[in-house]
């Protein structure tokens, strides 16, 4: 009998816990949970299914060095061909030191560890996944993760991760280290060169990702929520400090009191002194979407290049007098950003801060052509059939011929020239329905996905569609 082993972490616990009691029935299910408490959580609810539970080794625990650190890291960067620094800068705490666009993120005592303690670190990350995936068959996890992964791929195990494909409540299985898919790729290759030849290409309807949505939309701006999130942050760290319970070289206590009301007197400001499409009538417009810092989307997922202010400098730089950039806060990043940030991005002459209320959409409609480094908004722009200078690497919208993947101010000073001189009515057609068709044709429904984010019941109703469209995609890749 295969055996697949299963990351639970502190999100979706009801839907993995689902899903390994169902594949239980024809496969060894071995659980690895983020900590204790959720390693209790398993043996409570799976009374009544076969399974092994381990717990995650301690990535907080100060690492112990050797003399043969720097030699053993040698060894793994040749082994993985990748430097173990830029692991580090994936890493909010080990790579602290790149957060240089949200100087208000709160300190992570592990930052201050020497370079042999983090490259040591690194090291026993590999030798605990190694351990972890003996005998695996088969990796499932939420989120992608690069050593992980990388563990995975040197031992040629299968690793899929449950992505949200961005297009209402659909969501895909990812088979790589970035949120993509073989079969997503190959499948927009495919429609390029069928709708490439088409003249009369049909309209699609899109939909805005659910998952997206919903949490902008739960982001509130008001005292109150700040007060009573400040007085929730205030019990529960003296709690945790009265019983010696807090999390070892982990945030520094109460660090995350000022954030509260940081993020609703930046936003407020930001509601001030922000513009709306229609005070920029006589100017033609760039939109520029800033992401949640640090998080998965640029630390993950964009990890060759995520600094927010110099994509914004090459940018303005290379745009013509007539236009203007636009550049929109994330609903969740007024809370690690400082005033002075903002002043700085709006003494740029050819740039205006957006007003947070105004939606991404009228930005979108309203500009020349979209700029982006990862997430929901490039996707968005190709369904509204705009250009897109992508930052990223690894977005899914680099294969279509509308995007152009930049990585130098001689990139984005070429693709601004080649956006704005060339008449793009039919390929951005051909990208629009392109990516529609692959999105729709490569992922599965889950609409109640969204809403067990916090849940511990058992989601047995999405973890079926999700294990049917699993084992298709494993039995695909292991042929």
């Amino acid at each position: 009998m295969k055996q697949v082993t299963i990351i639970l972490g502190y999100e979706q616990k009801g839907f993995f816990l689902a899903l390994g009691a169902l594949m239980s029935k024809s496969w060894k299910v071995r659980f690895v949970a983020e900590n204790k408490s959720v390693a209790n959580l398993v043996d409570t609810i799976l009374t009544e299914y076969s399974y092994e539970l381990i717990e995650m080794p301690a990535r907080r625990s100060k690492p112990m060095p050797t003399q043969n650190t720097i030699s053993l890291a040698k060894i793994a960067e040749s082994k993985y061909n990748l430097q173990l620094s830029f692991l580090m800068s994936q890493d909010r705490a080990l790579g602290y030191g790149y957060l240089v666009n949200v100087e208000k993120y709160p300190f992570i005592k592990r930052a201050n560890w020497s370079q042999h303690e983090k490259l040591q670190n690194i090291l026993d990350q590999f030798n605990g996944y190694e351990t972890i995936l003996s005998g695996t068959d088969l990796l499932i996890s939420q989120y992608p993760q690069t050593i992980l992964t990388l563990t995975c791929e040197s031992a040629k195990i299968p690793h899929f991760h449950l992505t949200d494909i961005k297009y209402g409540d659909r969501y895909v299985w990812s088979d790589d280290n970035y949120q993509g898919s073989q079969r997503f790729s190959e499948l927009i290759r495919q429609n390029i060169s069928l709708y490439s030849d088409i003249e009369d290409i049909p309209e699609t309807p899109y939909l805005i990702s659910a998952m997206g949505d919903l949490r902008n939309r739960s982001v509130q701006y008001n005292y109150f929520s700040a007060l009573r999130r400040s007085i929730e942050i205030l019990l529960s760290e003296t709690i945790n400090i009265v019983r010696q319970s807090r999390k070892k070289n982990s945030y520094v206590a109460y660090s995350w009191l000022p954030s509260t009301f940081r993020l609703v007197n930046n936003q407020r400001m930001l509601c001030r002194q922000g513009v709306s499409p229609n005070d920029l009538k006589d100017l033609k417009l760039v939109y520029f979407p800033l992401h949640l810092e640090p998080e998965v989307a640029l630390l993950q997922f964009a990890p060759e290049f995520n600094n927010t202010v110099e994509a914004i400098t090459w940018l303005s730089k290379c745009l013509p007098a007539d236009y203007v950039l636009i550049v929109k806060e994330q609903a969740n990043a007024f809370a690690v950003r400082s005033k002075q940030f903002y002043r700085r991005l709006a003494s740029i002459p050819n740039l205006r801060l957006a007003d947070p209320r105004i939606h991404s959409w009228d930005w979108i409609n309203k500009a020349s052509f979209v700029a982006s480094m990862t997430g929901t908004v490039g996707q968005e722009a190709v369904h509204h059939e705009k250009p897109v200078i992508s930052f990223g690497a690894h977005q899914i919208i680099n294969l279509l011929p509308t995007v152009f993947h930049v990585t130098s101010y001689y990139d984005v000073k070429s693709a601004v020239s080649e956006i704005l001189s060339t008449n793009w009515d039919k390929n951005l057609k051909v990208s629009r329905i392109a990516l529609h068709e692959a999105q729709i044709n490569c992922s599965f429904e889950m609409p109640d996905y969204k809403a067990s984010f916090a849940t511990v019941d058992l989601e047995f109703s999405s973890a079926s569609i999700a294990k049917d469209a699993l084992l298709k995609e494993y039995n695909n890749c292991s042929k």
